[in-house]
């Protein structure tokens, strides 16, 4: 069993490049939900396993992909809402993490007394399917960043018909920043 824990652990880890690479075309988000689907499989898949290569195959390297996808976005959007106290965040987030492996071994010491080892892992993978599903802490509860729009002024004249736009850039010479000015008829609002 522990070859399978180790081979989970090196899923997660080669898979990392390539979940950072999805979430920035995707989205954390949607990265996240794939990775919760992905766990939750290879839990499900691996509590029906017959032999050790099955369970090689679904607990080891399908379950080290599906956490990869869900730990890196995870991480990515503590990174991303942080910006003064960034390094207190992303210490407290990865604490978490190393706190919430130590509390599982005895949590699943104790499914696996009371209901089995395949009872466990499907219960497992039901918890992990969580991460997409549910209040805090799941994917769903994960806010878009809305960005302050300090720098950027719209002025609409005659009902969008000629737009001027304003971009405010921050110059650090000048208290103010540089202005541009550009006028445009075809500016898309969404």
């Amino acid at each position: 069993m522990s070859s399978c824990v180790r081979l989970r652990r090196l899923g997660a880890a080669v898979s990392c490049p390539f979940v950072g690479a999805l979430s920035d075309v995707i989205g954390c988000r949607l990265t996240l939900i794939i990775g919760a689907i992905i766990g939750c499989l290879s839990f499900v898949l691996a509590s029906q396993a017959t032999n050790i290569y099955v369970l090689f195959l679904t607990y080891g390297v399908m379950g080290g992909i599906g956490l990869g996808l869900i730990y890196l976005p995870s991480l990515m959007l503590v990174i991303f809402y942080f910006e003064k106290k960034r390094a207190m965040a992303t210490g407290i987030a990865v604490c978490g993490s190393g706190f919430g492996t130590f509390l599982c071994a005895p949590f699943a010491a104790w499914l696996q007394d009371s209901y089995g080892w395949r009872g466990a892992h499907l219960i497992i993978g039901g918890l992990v399917l969580n991460c997409c599903v549910g209040d805090r802490g799941s994917s769903y509860a994960l806010q878009p960043i809305i960005e302050e729009t300090n720098y950027l002024t719209v002025t609409s004249q005659s009902q969008l018909k000629d737009v001027v736009l304003e971009v405010q850039k921050p110059n650090d010479d000048e208290e103010d920043g540089a202005t541009a000015r550009f006028m445009t008829s075809s500016l898309k609002i969404y």
